[in-house]
């Protein structure tokens, strides 16, 4: 996310930077503006919003995604005190249950669709 991409209350994703080759306006509710606006930003050229150089966007999402899956198996083999076996999972399978929760919940696929920018 980048300072030019946020215009008033709206994300705006331009074509180029979405995986459907469609622009994509996410509505930011207050609360959301609250936190994008209270964050200490690091200054860059890109004017990267999540960035910890200021030139790159935040990266590493692999380890935190391991960081993550260790500390799920830790906490379920605490509460059942014996080791409990995760099966795989990655960040996309996250995008994957929101739709299929929203479907269960009997939201209209066009707004399933549009929220995970199909």
């Amino acid at each position: 996310m980048t300072e030019r991409e946020i215009r008033g209350d709206t994300w705006h994703l331009p074509a180029t930077r979405t995986k459907n080759g469609r622009a994509h306006d996410v509505p930011l509710t207050e609360g959301m503006l609250a936190i994008l606006g209270s964050m200490e930003l690091v200054k860059g050229a890109p004017g990267f919003l999540f960035t910890t150089t200021g030139e790159t966007p935040v990266s590493g999402f692999n380890k935190a995604l391991h960081t993550i899956q260790a500390g799920m198996a830790a906490a379920a083999e605490e509460e059942r005190g014996e080791p409990v076996e995760i099966p795989h999972w990655t960040f996309h399978d996250l995008r994957r249950t929101a739709a299929t929760t929203m479907a269960r919940l009997g939201v209209p696929v066009r707004v399933t669709e549009a929220v995970v920018n199909h």
